[in-house]
């Protein structure tokens, strides 16, 4: 309930992910479902930036 009220108030907020049968230890319980939740995020969001020179 408090996530998807924090989603609803969230400006640009693309969704919420829900684990059935996962509790707040989300990240222990079930960490394959989380990473690839945030892999999923990042290649959709992150594009890579060109390397930088070393000064």
């Amino acid at each position: 309930v408090h996530a998807r009220a924090i989603a609803a108030a969230l400006p640009d907020c693309v969704g919420v992910t829900e684990l059935p049968g996962v509790g707040h230890m989300t990240p222990v319980e079930a960490p394959g479902q989380v990473t690839r939740r945030i892999r999923d995020l990042a290649a959709a969001h992150i594009h890579a930036a060109p390397a930088e020179e070393s000064a």
